[in-house]
């Protein structure tokens, strides 16, 4: 668990590149085989992923996520993913995660798992109140 919270703050607060790369990769590889990343560092490697992810990365989320709610995977398998859309500070992209949020991609008893996130980050909370 400590390793993780270096990680997170190496990555969300220091912006550390190679560390952004690294999860990026990482992110990949957890994506094809869940148990290849170590359990306690997966949401905090999927999370960094998402910080500076595009259209492209944001669907592949969605589509792990939605492929492991259909085959009925562990919680927190599924949380990885879903809890994760409200990391993506690109704005279009943001925007998209908030439609999610009206259309039922994200389950309605899972938005405040998106939404509340999104209301305390600073590159997503302009968008998140005006929605």
């Amino acid at each position: 668990m400590r390793r993780a919270a270096v990680v997170h703050a190496l990555g969300e607060l220091g912006r550390d590149t190679s560390v952004l790369a690294e999860a990026a990769k990482l992110v990949e590889r957890e994506m094809q085989d869940p148990a290849s990343v170590d359990a306690n560092l997966a949401a905090t490697l999927i999370a960094l992923g998402a910080l500076k992810g595009d259209a492209k990365v944001l669907d592949s989320y969605v589509q792990t996520f939605l492929k492991r709610k259909a085959e009925r995977a562990s919680p927190d398998l599924q949380a990885r993913y879903l809890g994760s859309l409200s990391a993506f500070e690109d704005k279009a992209t943001n925007q998209r995660v908030l439609a999610m949020c009206l259309d039922e991609t994200v389950p309605q008893e899972q938005l405040r798992v998106v939404l509340s996130p999104m209301l305390a980050r600073r590159a997503t909370q302009r968008a998140a109140w005006s929605s």
